[in-house]
């Protein structure tokens, strides 16, 4: 029995159940995808499975063009890496440590979501709680003031081994999950000592402020802001709200639907909103049981976080592109995590086009030379 494996279970990947799906909306024969996929896997574009159905690429079998503009899974580490210039990858490992990206951020006086307690094998960081051994991990989550909690590893990215705990029968040992599900407490301990012994985090949870909470429901859901870099400082690249899965605990990959939106910033109000993957469907235009058209909906401070996005990309220059998670809150915007691979789904998703497109290249391009005049190859 494991309790942290919900993302990486739902992220596994079904060719036959994705093949049945394209024809059964009017797409090619199985054979017929095969001879696409073969040919998009071919360089330069190296599309991989993945890619083809997510974004229903079968669409574009016959326009180069458009499919030129899409950023395929395996061009998307090096198209990230072009942008920085961090030879010794020190940048790029400040913020792939979720607890060391979160201290630097308040050193300098940037909002963040707050680590309670570290359990670590084999690390023992200043400036937060440290659990070394399974006991003091047990004690501590026996502890019903210790709830609720947002719980993940230190290091690890589509949200893989994060859960939201929402507290503790210390008379019975169980915990109830994020979702409802009551589970052991000892299964739980065991499984975070036997999987994440290198770094595991126990934060606050944020909570989304009552407009977006009313939308998303239980789940807790961020804000995605990439921002880029440039001669008058970082800039707005691209963003977009996640809705997770109604029976989700917050916005990771889910066996039910989520959905991705992008919002205006003057205004909050949903532009377009897709199912994340959209797979081709079309844009939604309700959520849940809300009643009223998601394009009614004003988000509060959608342009406070892409400006908190801004100055956290402000202090780290020598990467070009960072994708930024942004909880918007009653109090204003805290940032979550920082990444300096983002994998550019959102946009590609919401849009329903390839990132590589007239609009956004001169910017990507304008990036790539200003990183080049400031830092040089180095």
């Amino acid at each position: 029995m494991t309790y942290l494996t919900a993302a990486e279970t739902a992220g596994k990947f079904d060719a036959l159940k994705e093949a049945q799906l394209v024809i059964a909306n009017g797409g090619p024969s199985v054979w017929g995808q095969l001879r696409q996929l073969l040919r998009m896997a071919l360089p330069p574009k190296k599309f991989e499975a993945r890619d083809y159905y997510k974004y229903a690429l079968y669409r574009h079998a016959r326009n180069a063009q458009v499919l030129g503009e899409y950023l395929s899974t395996p061009r998307t580490l090096a198209f990230n890496l072009s942008l920085h210039r961090d030879p010794d990858d020190s940048c790029r490992k400040l913020v792939n440590d979720k607890l060391a990206t979160e201290l630097f951020l308040r050193e300098k006086g940037i909002p963040t979501t707050r680590t309670l307690a570290l359990f670590s094998l084999t690390d023992r960081p200043d400036g937060v709680l440290h659990l070394g051994d399974r006991q003091a991990l047990r004690s501590y989550l026996s502890d019903p003031e210790n709830y609720p909690l947002f719980c993940k590893p230190r290091e690890s990215s589509h949200s893989i081994g994060a859960a939201r705990l929402d507290g503790i029968e210390p008379a019975t040992g169980k915990v109830t999950f994020g979702t409802g599900v009551v589970g052991d407490l000892d299964t739980l301990v065991d499984e975070i000592v036997g999987t994440w012994g290198a770094g595991y985090l126990f934060q606050e949870v944020a909570r989304n402020h009552p407009v977006i909470q009313r939308v998303v429901g239980n789940p807790t859901a961020t804000f995605r802001v990439v921002t880029v870099q440039s001669e008058g400082g970082p800039r707005h690249f691209y963003s977009a709200h996640k809705l997770p899965s109604p029976t989700a605990m917050f916005d990771a990959i889910s066996k039910n639907k989520r959905a991705i939106g992008s919002l205006d910033p003057a205004t909050g109000r949903f532009n377009v909103v897709r199912h994340l993957p959209a797979k081709g469907s079309a844009p939604l235009t309700h959520w849940r049981d809300i009643p009223e058209p998601l394009s009614e909906i004003a988000f509060p401070f959608v342009q406070e976080g892409i400006d908190l996005a801004i100055q956290a990309h402000a202090l780290l220059p020598r990467l070009g592109i960072i994708g930024a998670d942004v909880y918007l809150t009653e109090d204003g915007p805290i940032l979550n995590e920082l990444n300096g691979n983002p994998d550019h789904i959102v946009y590609q998703t919401v849009n329903d086009r390839g990132i590589l497109n007239p609009d956004m290249t001169p910017l990507i391009e304008e990036t790539r030379r200003y990183m080049q005049a400031r830092f040089g190859n180095s």
